[in-house]
């Protein structure tokens, strides 16, 4: 029917759409709808676990690399379905940045991040500073810094307590826009660390332009840095880059004794891995790492 040939045509279109710059058109095909049906249903899930406020925070610390203390630690997003099961975010976050859902989502983590750190405040606990992941979508949001502001008043959790922790791709993206950005969150009093640095595009006069406080060196860097001279070569470089502007340097992803050695022979400041354990819940991580003041 003529219903049928437009349905077609709008999937081929919203697919031709989606791969513009590898495909000129798309030829309508089964396989096509299939995924468009798929797609579909990922994103009706997505909206009903964000209505039902599914998603929820784990937290893996930073370990000073000198005395194997807590110095911080990262809050990472994680959804828990109705049915109990964990799921990560390489399963979810693709799909709620195409839904423009991520910047909710990621107020959220800080809301839920900001009443943790109220009640650890409240009960004697010798509280750490804790990252949270920003988008590059967020910084679309001009409004960013004062949003982050309010739900921090909203909690009264001093901007000590919280580092925002931005990507390289973040930053490029819109150079100009992110500076008034992170000048703001920088007034305001908050620490700003640059994530997965080494594996985008972003120089190295960036990173005193945007003055960060914190640089974390890619896993990808830390993985076979005691078989790959070049890695390491690489990391003695970029930490010592860090030393230069007074940025405190974190691995990411430290897995072993080995990599814990390296890393602390070139001087890295902290370390972040499985070699400590996996992330954890607030209750956990209190069990574990917090002592009463």
């Amino acid at each position: 029917t003529s219903e049928e040939i437009i349905e077609m045509a709008q999937i081929a279109l919203a697919k031709a759409k989606k791969e513009k710059r590898h495909k000129p058109y798309i030829f309508y095909s089964n396989a096509i709808r299939e995924e468009a049906v798929s797609t579909l249903q990922v994103e009706l899930e997505m909206l009903e676990a964000v209505e039902n406020d599914e998603f929820i925070v784990y937290y893996q610390p930073f370990i000073e690399l000198g005395s194997e203390g807590i110095v911080g630690m990262e809050a990472l997003l994680r959804r828990r379905k109705k049915s109990g099961e964990l799921m990560g975010p390489g399963t979810f976050i693709s799909t709620l940045e195409r839904m423009n859902l991520i910047d909710k989502v990621s107020m959220r983590v800080l809301e839920i991040v900001c009443e943790q750190i109220r009640y650890w405040i409240d009960h004697g606990y010798k509280v750490v500073p804790v990252s949270v992941n920003l988008s590059a979508v967020q910084f679309k949001n001009i409004n960013l810094a004062q949003q982050i502001k309010q739900v921090l008043e909203h909690y009264e959790v001093p901007p000590k307590y919280i580092v925002l922790e931005i990507t390289e791709s973040a930053v490029m993206e819109d150079v100009r826009s992110a500076q008034i950005i992170i000048d703001e969150l920088k007034e305001y009093g908050f620490a700003i660390a640059i994530d997965d640095f080494g594996t985008g595009y972003a120089s190295i006069g960036y990173l005193k332009k945007f003055m960060f406080d914190h640089l974390k060196i890619d896993i990808s860097f830390i993985r076979e840095i005691g078989k790959n001279m070049q890695d390491r070569s690489l990391v003695e470089a970029i930490i010592s880059i860090a030393k230069t502007l007074n940025l405190k340097t974190i691995a990411e992803g430290i897995e072993n004794e080995e990599q814990l050695y390296i890393m602390s022979a070139l001087g890295c400041e902290m370390g972040q891995g499985f070699f400590w354990g996996h992330p954890v819940s607030g209750t956990e991580i209190e069990d574990k790492y917090f002592k009463i003041c």
